[in-house]
């Protein structure tokens, strides 16, 4: 009947403005992402009393502490990341850097890791007074050459201009962690670019039936 009908494309063009809703608002989101935040300005010190201690009962659950480390490409940036979170939520736990990151390497104990953790003190041993690295930037940026994947900012790159990271059938959501990461991994700065991609990636055709539609 007509009037099933209307109802039946009435209802199916509300579907699509609620999904273009959320596609938007994914987009404003990646958008914010992207944009960098303005740090509000410092305010001027002021005396202040004496820091009195806390509470033990008022402090929450002790966050956990890194797994052993191997060396494993595919596990080093999960275990920088697990190192890098107990030092912000611990900092009080580390005077200056250099305890950081030696810390963090007492947990690199086998394999790969232990070996690499082995020239870092030989060096160290043989260089009275000197320390391996400057800081803990220094640290993280020589550790993620090591021990990332070799090769992830291509393979990104790749996956980026080809169509195999379009959306699909997948939710907004899924689509949008997977494009940042890749974006991440790929080393893209420039928004307009990644916006472009974005947009791109929401292609509601398949792979395939592009790769078909090109076909001559």
């Amino acid at each position: 009947m007509e009037s099933e009908r209307i109802v039946a494309l009435e209802q199916a063009l509300s579907e699509l403005q609620t999904r273009d809703a959320q596609t938007q608002q994914k987009l404003d989101l990646l958008i914010t992402h992207l944009t960098p935040k303005d740090r509000p300005p410092t305010p001027p010190k002021r005396d202040s009393p004496s820091p009195t201690r806390r509470n033990p009962a008022n402090r929450g659950p002790p966050p956990a502490l890194p797994s052993e480390f191997d060396g494993d490409r595919s596990k080093g940036m999960a275990f920088l990341r697990s190192c890098q979170t107990y030092i912000r939520l611990c900092p009080d736990s580390f005077s200056d850097d250099q305890m950081k990151i030696v810390w963090a390497l007492s947990y690199m104990k086998t394999g790969r890791a232990a070996k690499w953790a082995a020239r870092v003190f030989r060096w160290e041993e043989e260089s009275p007074g000197s320390y391996r690295f400057v800081d803990w930037e220094d640290f993280r940026q020589e550790f993620k050459a090591e021990f990332s994947p070799a090769h992830t900012d291509i393979a990104a790159i790749n996956r980026l201009e080809s169509v195999s990271y379009f959306q699909n059938k997948r939710p907004v959501d899924e689509y949008l962690d997977e494009f940042l990461d890749l974006i991440t991994e790929a080393g893209y700065t420039d928004p307009k670019t990644i916006v472009v991609k974005f947009r791109r990636g929401l292609e509601p055709r398949s792979p395939e039936s592009l790769r078909a539609a090109r076909r001559p």
